[in-house]
């Protein structure tokens, strides 16, 4: 755990220390007249319309035809209320065998 706070405060120190490098070199050129500032567009650049993008039409999609009503045979009983039988009594276990 500790190891783990030593290696955050070091890289903390290092993302400090390389912003405040940039900001010194940043000072060190605009007092030498190095710092410019962005050059002003002279004219705004043309804008074009986009292209005109001629598509064919989308074919008409069709739908499979429904499948036929299931109906269950004339046969089928529908379920009933019975109860499930009695389930089958459990196997009695061997005696151990002697010591």
């Amino acid at each position: 755990m500790r190891s783990a706070f030593i290696v955050l405060a070091l890289c903390v120190a290092g993302i400090w220390a390389e912003a405040s490098t940039d900001t010194l070199l940043r000072k060190a050129r605009a007092a030498q007249g190095y710092d410019y500032p962005p050059p002003s567009i002279p004219f705004p650049e043309p804008t074009r319309p986009p292209p005109v993008v001629t598509r064919p039409p989308a074919p008409k999609t069709t739908r499979p035809p429904p499948p036929p009503v299931t109906r269950p045979p004339p046969t089928y009983l529908p379920p009933t209320n019975k109860p499930h039988p009695p389930a089958p009594k459990p196997t009695p276990r061997p005696p151990p065998p002697p010591v």
